[in-house]
């Protein structure tokens, strides 16, 4: 399975940064890479939080209609509340994954396997 070479999007957005790119067109950037990795990495959604709820400020792959997410809501709002990382194989498994409710949202990044992210941690470079 492919692993997503983080060190080469950490790279290209530290450049962007250096030459004053703006915080949009870097999440962007971030988003626009991280989908042209190909699968399993198909869409990328990058929401960030603000006061009580995430929102969706960049993205590539399939367009959503979600676009904020409730802190302590679904898979994402959860880990920000509990500020544990949550690596789901299968999002459509678990209860709270809201993508299955309308009005709310879904998880930062779609793929078109099951299980595909079981090696993404261990390769992604922490934030710090």
């Amino acid at each position: 399975m492919p692993v997503l070479q983080a060190h080469s999007i950490v790279a290209a957005l530290r450049a962007a940064f250096c030459q004053d790119v703006a915080r949009q067109q870097l999440l962007q950037q971030a988003a626009d890479r991280i989908q042209a990795a190909g699968p399993p990495y198909t869409s990328a959604y990058l929401y960030m939080v603000h006061d009580s709820e995430l929102r969706l400020e960049a993205y590539a792959g399939r367009p959503t209609e979600h676009t904020t997410i409730p802190v302590g809501k679904g898979i994402c709002g959860s880990a920000v509340a509990s500020g544990v990382n949550q690596n789901v194989g299968d999002v459509t498994a678990r209860d709270e994954y809201l993508a299955k409710f309308k009005d709310r949202g879904l998880i930062d990044r779609k793929s078109t396997r099951l299980n595909s992210s079981h090696t993404d941690r261990a390769r992604m470079p922490s934030a710090a």
